[in-house]
Formats: structure tokens, C-alpha cells, sequence
């Protein structure tokens, strides 16, 4: 079976437009259009991890309207903070993420402006976001890719897991280590709205709990080449509501199987000593009570000591 890292770029390369071709069918072929400062994109995308574009911009507009403006944000505490973000995933991450990028930003310039990044090279650009405290990989990718114009394929964790659960990537691959193998298999031009599809099926609520399914059912590897059928097989399964049960541990067989061999040894043990037994009858006459204490005593050690 083939996997993520054995077929070729070009192979992969030609997976991710047949998968881009499925997708469009079932979201918008275009791409949402988010036309801020650096800054603001940064805050933006805390808002974007594991969520859509529409809630992203509700709960960034929602932030807005709750505190008077970036400074107030900066010095709020982040159970503050936190109440702004109520009803997202990791609320706390979040407001810990905006309150930090509002600091550093504050702290380097004395102005809540981030602009004299663009004036870098992608490369440090790239290094100066990632000094930002608690920043995610994929808040930086997507600031990279969004308003940088660099060719990166954020992924957060959730895309993560739908990448994995198609073959396009493997389960030992982090968030940041499938944007890395996601951009050699995409061309830059492509690269925002595979993404965006990406981004649109791990947030559907029934998708996801099938993606998480499919990663517990099973411990293997997926196979990148039937990353389309298997598309299709997870929005099925999360039209019909089915769900895979886990196969048993390979701990129990392993159990089964020492149950057998020590059932094995107790056998070789018994036929052992009755021959034994039968060889020297006299003995068994005059030491039979001593010997069968000494072998109960020896047991019982092996025992405790097992």
C-alpha cells in the first residue's frame, strides 16, 4: 500500500486537483477575500483556527465591538479576553494569542502596526512572526500566505486530521510538517483555495466526528492514491450517521496467546512429573510429603516473584 511520503510530488500533485475538483462541487470556488494590516490579519486568523471564515469574521467583529480599541484589548485580562471568544473552540488559547500579538507588536513599535514586515524578505518575515508569543504555526502560515503572498498551505488541526484521514498525509506529520508536504504537492497559485476546501470539510461538525472515527478505528496508514474515493466514503458516512467500531487491542490476542503457551508449559510440567513419578516408585514412598511441599513452596515464589 502506498503512503503519504513513498509516491511522488507530481503523483500527489495530481491527488490534491482531483480532490479540489470533488470539493468545489460541494462549497464555493472561491476563496473569501480578507483585506487587512498585518496586524489585524494576525488577530484575524487566532479567530480562524479550526473555524470558518464566516464565524472568524463574526467573533473579530464581535472583539471590535466589545472593547474600545487594540489597547484596551492589550491590557485586558484573559478571562476578559476569554468572554469575547465564548462559544469557539479554545476560547482561552485564543485570547492569550490576540493579547500576546497585541503586545509585541505594541512593545517593538509603541503603535498597534505591524506594516514593516512586508519590507522583508518571506524568510524574515516569516522568523519575525514566529517570535510573536503562543502563535500557532498556522496563524503565521496563513498571515504568510494571505497577506505576505507567500506559497504556504496553513493547516490547523483540524485540517491536520482530515489530510490524514484522506492519505495526503501521514499520522506522525504535525500541523507544520503537512504544510510543509501539502506546498510541494500544490502550486501556488492553487494553494489558497485547496486550503480554503480543506478548511471548509474539517469543520463540518459530521465530518469531523467521522475523521476522528476513521483515525481511532484504525492505527494504519491510509492510501493517498484513493484519497478520492475515501473523500467520498466520509461525507456518505456522515449522511448516514454510521460509524466503524475499534478493532480489538492486539494486546488481548497477545494475552490469548501466553494463556496458551503457559497452558502448553502446565501440560509439559504434568506429563513430566508422572513419568517421573512412574520411574522411581520407591521414592515416592518415603519422600512423597517432603517433595510435594518444596514444589508448592517453589511455585508459590516463581509466583510472587512473576
Amino acid at each position: 500500500m502506498a503512503t503519504a511520503s513513498s509516491i511522488k510530488a507530481s503523483e500527489k500533485q495530481a491527488i490534491c486537483k482531483k480532490l479540489t475538483t470533488a470539493l468545489k462541487k460541494r462549497y464555493s470556488s472561491s476563496v473569501p477575500k480578507v483585506d487587512l494590516p498585518v496586524m489585524e490579519s494576525l488577530v484575524f486568523a487566532a479567530c480562524l483556527e479550526n473555524e470558518s471564515y464566516e464565524r472568524a469574521q463574526e467573533y473579530y467583529d464581535h472583539l471590535l465591538e466589545v472593547f474600545h480599541d487594540w489597547n484596551e484589548v492589550r491590557v485586558s485580562s484573559i478571562t476578559e479576553l476569554e468572554a469575547a471568544f465564548e462559544g469557539m473552540e479554545d476560547p482561552d488559547w485564543r485570547a492569550l494569542r490576540v493579547r500576546s500579538i497585541l503586545q509585541y507588536v505594541f512593545e517593538k513599535n509603541y503603535v498597534f502596526e505591524f506594516e514593516g514586515v512586508r519590507k522583508k524578505t518571506q524568510d524574515l518575515a516569516a522568523r519575525h512572526l514566529g517570535k510573536i508569543p503562543h502563535q500557532s504555526p498556522f496563524i503565521v502560515n496563513w498571515v504568510m500566505q494571505n497577506a505576505l503572498d507567500s506559497h504556504l498551505v496553513p493547516l490547523d488541526d483540524f485540517m491536520r486530521d482530515t489530510a490524514v484521514a484522506l492519505g495526503l498525509l501521514e499520522r506522525k506529520e504535525t500541523a507544520a510538517d503537512g504544510a510543509e508536504s501539502l506546498k510541494a504537492a500544490l502550486r501556488k497559485a492553487d494553494a489558497p483555495l485547496f486550503a480554503y476546501l480543506l478548511k471548509s470539510l474539517s469543520i463540518e461538525p459530521k465530518i469531523r466526528e467521522v475523521v476522528l472515527n476513521e483515525l481511532d478505528f484504525t492505527d494504519e496508514e491510509f492510501d493517498p492514491t484513493e484519497a478520492a474515493k475515501r473523500l467520498e466514503e466520509i461525507i456518505s458516512a456522515a449522511k448516514s450517521g454510521k460509524r466503524k467500531k475499534k478493532k480489538p487491542v492486539r494486546k488481548k490476542k497477545a494475552a490469548s496467546e501466553s494463556d496458551s503457551s503457559q497452558k502448553t508449559a502446565k501440560k509439559k510440567s504434568s506429563s513430566s512429573s508422572s513419568k517421573a513419578t512412574k520411574k522411581s516408585p520407591a521414592k515416592k514412598k518415603t519422600k512423597a510429603t517432603p517433595k510435594k511441599k518444596t514444589t508448592k513452596k517453589s511455585t508459590k515464589t516463581t509466583a510472587r516473584k512473576k
